[in-house]
């Protein structure tokens, strides 16, 4: 039997939480709502340090998703939040003291509700 992916199919059976974080990241930066509250991200208790511990983690940051949240489709605002531009600098060196800033999914699921 021949083995086939759509990804189309993958994205729409996805919980409408992670279709919503994804589809934030289609919009202008002026209108992304994890862009203009990156701030609310970065406070103190909206987020964790996680230790850059894997090396499958290199350049994937949707399996540090996957490990952290049960998730990939978080992985957008896990670049943002630790200032990378693209999957291929999510790398031990550019993250600062190899530390993973991860904020806490309710923080971020609160975000798609304003």
């Amino acid at each position: 039997m021949k083995q086939t992916s759509d990804l189309g199919t993958h994205y729409d059976i996805q919980p409408m939480d992670y279709k919503s974080i994804f589809n934030e990241f289609t919009k202008s930066v002026h209108n992304n709502r994890f862009i203009i509250n990156l701030d609310y991200l970065l406070y103190t208790d909206n987020f964790e340090y996680v230790d850059f511990s894997k090396d499958v983690w290199t350049f994937r940051p949707d399996y540090f998703c996957a490990d952290h949240y049960d998730h990939s489709f978080v992985y957008p605002v896990i670049l943002l939040v630790n200032g990378i531009k693209t999957i291929f600098e999510f790398i031990p060196d550019n993250i600062s003291d190899n530390r993973i800033i991860a904020p806490k999914i309710n923080k971020i699921i609160k975000l798609l509700s304003i």
